[in-house]
């Protein structure tokens, strides 16, 4: 079974910046935390928030001075003004995260009713946005849910045609053509969503190419709700969930290609728990050789043993970058450090993989003890194995090893973390990229320096800066794939901190920089002719930026691995550098 997935599933802007603002919120206001009425359509991403202290808050509610003082955060769908009115008056701090898009149509609204235009919205009455729409009509506004509804809908002199943002594309013309004829006059605005039409467009298209379609999302959420309905329009078999328990592996019997998008309140990880679901649905049992290698490549990609792999053979690479003859034990050391300190990392940070990688945490929960006792004994050997390398090496190893252990640990005080924000070196922004890149830098090219064959020189800095480049751009790539969980985890990571597009800019930079890297350092005479070769490896990155810009990969095992192929093509190319090396010095 192939498993294809809609590029633009899951969280629209206005639902991503209100779950921004409510995890900031969260993470660092002091007082209480509420929305008023449910933030979005989502009960996973709901009951997330209210776990992390968010307490909400009933529409109309009559008993607000009660509350506690702090902050409330206006729902994305948006509220009458007679209800911020209320909100203002109790004294809590306001953040309103009614959408943009949302914001619009409610200007439209009030602009024209002050005009002594009617309103007429099509939309569910009962729904929040709706709610919230009409109170900016003055009492004057009209919904309907149909086009046949409008006929019913009482006489009025001047009316001005809106849509619910989240309502049927398709459905559109009807209605207008029901109200225009109803009221020549009408001024219509089209204030359905782009991302809401994309969505619904991109899922027609997917339906009439798949055989099934699964839908994720909130059953109360009206968006996602229509897309099931797009789908089942165009014929493809088409289910609705809201997580992975709802797939039911009978019901996907006989199925050959299942398409998956999302609603627009759908967070990330209950995507890819769904994606992870039907993969493994798909691959379970696969007698095939290549059912029987994805399945190794999973186990060594979420075991960190691949990661693991590329970094033993870049060490490779950078002893030969340095004229340095490689040894075995430079691999084996590189080796059992990175996935000792993976495996650490990991463990120590587990809120943020349940969401950002559910596979991988349930991976680790299930084989807890195999994976300790793993990570246990790589430091372990690293370390063994870089005594017999000489006491620098060992030395450079135990204290690398050493801060890797502090990473987590609480380092400041309570009372004065609570002013600074900031207590253990985990805390620190950009710090999992910035560490992560610094310690295989170091690893990797003093490793080899440090031996008895080798020597501190201007190289080894220079293939440390390299080293640096290439982790730094596999860490910030997986950073743009993980920043929902960082979010919920309160971490600031670069695409937090200065976002995804301004983060793809920054390593269109780093590639380059790495270029630069590798031929001043070999035209300085710092690097042996490796270096020209390596080149490709700046090429390969490259690539990766160009089809992620482009849609073409979208996270998951299979990309972790494509992206950490760089070292070992690194280690393919030194190889081969190595064999041939006496006509290219």
């Amino acid at each position: 079974m192939k498993v294809v997935l809609a590029k633009s599933s899951g969280f629209c802007m206005g639902v991503r910046r209100a779950m921004e603002l409510a995890l900031e919120a969260v993470n660092n206001r002091p007082g209480a935390i509420y929305s008023y009425g449910p933030l979005i359509h989502n009960p996973q991403a709901l009951d997330l928030l209210r776990n992390k202290g968010l307490r909400v808050l009933q529409s109309g509610a009559s008993d607000l001075h009660d509350l506690e003082k702090g902050t409330v955060i206006i729902r994305a769908h948006g509220v009458p003004p007679e209800e911020r009115r209320r909100l203002e008056e109790t004294g809590l701090d306001i953040i309103d995260a009614t959408c943009p898009r949302v914001i619009r149509v409610q200007m439209i609204i009030k602009r024209h009713a002050e005009k002594g235009y009617t309103p007429v919205i099509w939309g569910n009455p009962d729904h929040p946005e709706v709610v919230g729409l009409l109170g900016y009509s003055e009492g004057k506004g009209l919904t309907f849910n149909k086009p046949e509804d409008v006929a019913a809908l009482p006489d009025r002199d001047k009316v001005i045609l809106v849509a619910q943002t989240t309502q049927n594309q398709q459905m559109w013309e009807d209605v207008v053509k029901a109200v225009t004829t109803r009221w020549p006059e009408a001024l219509v605005f089209d204030t359905i969503c782009g991302a809401t039409q994309r969505r619904q467009e991109e899922a027609r298209r997917l339906a009439r190419e798949v055989d099934a379609m699964v839908i994720v999302g909130g059953h109360n959420s009206g968006n996602t709700t229509r897309l099931a309905a797009v789908a089942e329009e165009e014929g493809a078999k088409t289910i609705h969930v809201e997580t992975e328990d709802e797939l039911d592996q009978a019901w996907l019997a006989g199925v050959g290609t299942v398409g998956i998008t999302a609603g627009a309140s759908t967070p990330n990880w209950m995507i890819i728990r769904l994606f992870r679901a039907l993969e493994r649905f798909a691959q379970k049992g696969d007698p095939s050789i290549k059912g029987k290698a994805h399945r190794l490549l999973r186990n060594m990609v979420l075991s960190n043993f691949f990661v693991a792999l590329g970094a033993g053979i870049l060490c490779l690479a950078a002893a030969m970058l340095q004229g340095i003859e490689p040894r075995p034990a430079f691999f084996g050391v590189a080796f059992f450090y990175v996935h000792a300190m993976h495996m650490l990392n990991m463990f120590l940070d587990k809120e943020a993989s349940q969401y950002n990688d559910p596979d991988r945490a349930l991976f680790l929960e299930t084989y807890r003890h195999i994976l300790i006792s793993s990570g246990i004994f790589s430091a372990l050997a690293g370390l063994l194995l870089g005594l017999t390398l000489g006491w620098g090496v060992f030395s450079l190893l135990a204290f690398m090893s050493t801060l890797g252990l502090l990473y987590a640990v609480p380092l400041v005080p309570h009372s004065l973390a609570k002013r600074i924000r900031l207590r253990r070196l985990k805390d620190i922004p950009s710090s999992k990229t910035l560490f992560l890149s610094g310690g295989w830098a170091l690893a990797l090219s003093c490793v080899p320096a440090l031996s008895p064959e080798g020597e501190l020189t201007w190289s080894t800095a220079v293939v440390g800066l390299i080293c640096f480049l290439l982790v730094f751009i596999r860490s910030a790539f997986g950073d743009i794939f993980e920043i929902q969980g960082d979010r919920i985890a309160g971490r600031e990571t670069i695409p937090i901190i200065i976002g995804e597009a301004k983060t793809i800019n920054l390593l269109k930079l780093v590639v380059l920089v790495l270029a630069v890297a590798l031929t001043a350092g070999w035209a300085a005479g710092l690097l042996t002719s490796l270096a020209l070769v390596l080149l490709v490896c700046a090429a390969y990155a490259g690539l990766h930026l160009f089809l992620f810009r482009r849609d073409q990969i979208v996270g998951g095992t299979i990309s972790e691995a494509m992206i950490d192929a760089n070292f070992i093509l690194a280690g393919i190319l030194s190889l081969l550098w190595a064999v041939f090396q006496g006509g290219m010095s």
